[in-house]
């Protein structure tokens, strides 16, 4: 259907429709009691909002491990879109109540993409769900701050890509394992991850390395990957008067080790042969 409506855009408000009923059928006819997986994948907006909070309550209702929202626009098209879905805040207060708070706590993966959702809604599935272990947010324009702090927290893999008004990121919980950041300059804070593994971080044209990189740095000796995504003028970074490169392989090894060691202040290149 997607691939349809990519063919011929004039569909898409048909093919909405058609799908909206189809999901509606298919959580109708659903007869268990519980759900292992629910994945929703169309491009749907914020006046389709009824539907797909209702499908949200009766994925969670049915005790759901895996939740997925993707209403990224059908090939790409215009970004970010104005009319993304809105995960309802009132919505807290109906998961407080003792009966949905037991059914939310079977949730295990919660992955949002183009969902305008809150860092206090996110933090209140962290905190209410002993075993959450995977969160990752795509293009969510209300997501600011987020906090993932606690002994108690099961969280392992958290990914957090194109959120444009990002500002300020906290983790502090054994658990993580896994840790993934595209996006604008944040305050990254980083403390007692005693089992972190993996850090990919990175980000687009003005973003410094150096504010990324200087919170994770005390980690480097316990990771096993690390991947750097960063748009940058690595000469001017470093200051070098003289740069020249033998293959680029060598050539990133040299801009990561000497840009470890800037931060450093341990040293200070002024030639590289």
């Amino acid at each position: 259907m997607l691939w349809n409506v990519k063919k011929d855009p004039a569909t898409l408000e048909e093919e909405r429709y058609n799908y909206i009923n189809w999901v509606n059928d298919v959580l109708d006819s659903h007869m268990g009691l519980c759900i292992n997986e629910f994945r929703l994948c169309f491009e749907l907006r914020n006046s389709h909002g009824s539907f797909i909070t209702h499908w949200i309550f009766t994925a969670l209702a049915k005790k759901v491990q895996k939740l997925e929202l993707n209403l990224h626009p059908v090939g790409g098209g215009f970004w970010p879109p104005l009319e993304l879905y809105a995960f309802p805040p009132e919505c807290l207060k109906l998961f407080r109540s003792p009966r949905t708070l037991s059914n939310i706590k079977s949730l295990r993966s919660l992955c949002l993409d183009a969902v305008n959702v809150s860092g206090e809604v996110l933090e209140f599935f962290i905190y209410s769900c002993p075993l959450l272990a995977r969160l990752r947010v795509v293009f969510s324009l209300d997501l600011l701050s987020l906090k993932v702090v606690g002994s108690s927290v099961k969280l392992k893999y958290l990914d957090i890509c194109y959120c444009y008004f990002m500002e300020e990121v906290e983790i502090s919980a054994p658990s993580v394992r896994s840790f993934k950041y595209y996006g604008p300059e944040i305050k990254l804070r980083m403390e007692n991850v005693p089992q972190l593994l993996d850090i990919s971080i990175g980000g687009g044209y003005g973003v410094r390395m150096k504010h990324a990189i200087s919170p994770i740095m005390s980690y480097f000796h316990q990771l096993e990957t690390l991947e750097l995504g960063f748009v940058l003028n690595a000469v001017s970074i470093l200051n070098l008067k003289c740069f020249r490169v033998v293959n680029n392989f060598l050539c990133f090894c040299l801009i990561l080790l000497l840009f470890l060691r800037k931060i450093c202040n341990s040293h200070n290149v002024s030639c590289l042969n």
